[in-house]
């Protein structure tokens, strides 16, 4: 049976001790925590509301994402998993209290718009434009290389922010398109993601750079451009990447951009991308 008073006597004692080795002390308050965490969480909350030690906060953000190691070996195991069930797998990684509503809301928005400017357009390349247009200069996203700030990576912060990696904003491209009924997917392109996107109908495909800030070219651009530099031009070299891959791409920026001193979180991303 759980001891509340206990409980609360462990926090404060490694908050007293904080200056010497608490390293087994915390060891036993993740091990109780682990072993009824609902319960735990909530004797936490209401003994220290929004005044939590920051410890404490480590160990329930460290144990919610080792929890995340289910999810992740479910989705992989899939043949074709959604792309978003992924990407939110990735945001509840970034922010391990994050709810359901906390990422669609905000993507619905940002959908509403999108599919509000594209109703009298019909084709491709007027589409990819109005995407340039939409993210780039009605809500001026900015794109930012990946450092320690993991919120890049983590679609609502994406989206509240407007600031994300090329990589990310790639995949908030593809998302979009295909809540607009187009069909989009995210190649590799010399180390740069490029994303080809087509219409339903015709299946023209426009190759949109995302280094570019969303300059798109078609397959007649690409053919001159090949020629001008003595190769021919291949579309059938393009390999999309599959959700999974995308999914695991943006678990190796994870790796990249936690501090290289938090083994056991590193350790969890190399474990999650080779389920």
């Amino acid at each position: 049976m759980l001891n509340e008073k206990r409980i609360k006597a462990l926090i404060d004692l490694i908050y007293k001790e904080r200056t010497s080795d608490t390293g087994g002390l915390k060891a036993q308050l993740a091990q109780i925590i682990r072993a009824n965490p609902q319960r735990v969480r909530k004797i936490i909350s209401d003994n220290y509301g929004q005044t939590i030690p920051f410890f404490v906060v480590d160990i329930l953000n460290s144990l919610r994402r080792a929890e995340l190691e289910i999810p992740f070996k479910w989705y992989f195991a899939k043949h074709k998993p959604d792309l978003l069930l992924g990407i939110c797998l990735i945001a509840r990684f970034i922010r391990t209290d994050i709810k359901e509503a906390d990422i669609s809301k905000p993507l619905n928005i940002l959908k509403d718009q999108m599919t509000g400017e594209l109703e009298s357009v019909y084709d491709i390349f007027d589409k990819a434009s109005v995407f340039e247009k939409v993210l780039f200069s009605d809500f001026s996203f900015k794109l930012e290389s990946l450092s320690s700030d993991i919120k890049l990576l983590c679609l609502p912060d994406i989206i509240k922010r407007r600031r994300a990696t090329t990589f990310a904003m790639a995949v908030l491209y593809v998302l979009l398109a295909q809540d607009c009924g187009m069909i989009a997917d995210i190649a590799d392109v010399d180390g740069k993601p490029v994303v080809r996107m087509r219409d339903s109908a015709t299946f023209e495909p426009v190759y949109i750079d995302m280094i570019a800030k969303g300059r798109f070219v078609g397959e007649d651009d690409c053919h001159i451009y090949a020629s001008s530099q003595g190769f021919d031009w291949d579309p059938s070299s393009i390999r999309p990447m599959t959700n999974k891959d995308v999914v695991k791409r943006l678990l190796a920026n994870l790796i990249y951009a936690m501090p290289k001193d938090d083994s056991e979180t590193q350790t969890l991303l190399k474990n999650f991308i080779k389920l």
